[in-house]
């Protein structure tokens, strides 16, 4: 369900990555981290198609997605998931 609470279509790995970023919530992931875990699962995933399922999966669940709010990049680092109740967003 997105922010809205309007119900969302995900893929597979759409799926298999927001369940890795909210497991890991308020923790800082690399590229790297998220594909390890997310293989761990069975998903086929490649270096350069996270950035791609984090924007697609933004679109479904960010109210902005060009200010979002829950899956946060961290220049140079990775992505975040970021409960907003949890940091006062």
């Amino acid at each position: 369900m997105g922010e809205d609470g309007v119900h969302c279509e995900l893929t597979p790995n759409e799926l298999d990555l927001l369940i890795t970023l909210v497991q890991n919530a308020n923790r800082v992931l690399t590229r790297d981290e998220l594909l390890e875990k997310m293989r761990r699962h069975g998903s086929d995933v490649f270096d350069r198609s996270i950035d791609v399922l984090v924007l697609r999966l933004r679109k479904k669940i960010e109210r902005n997605p060009s200010a979002p709010r829950y899956i946060r990049t961290e220049r140079g680092f990775g992505y975040l998931f970021s409960r907003p109740d949890e940091d006062g967003r």
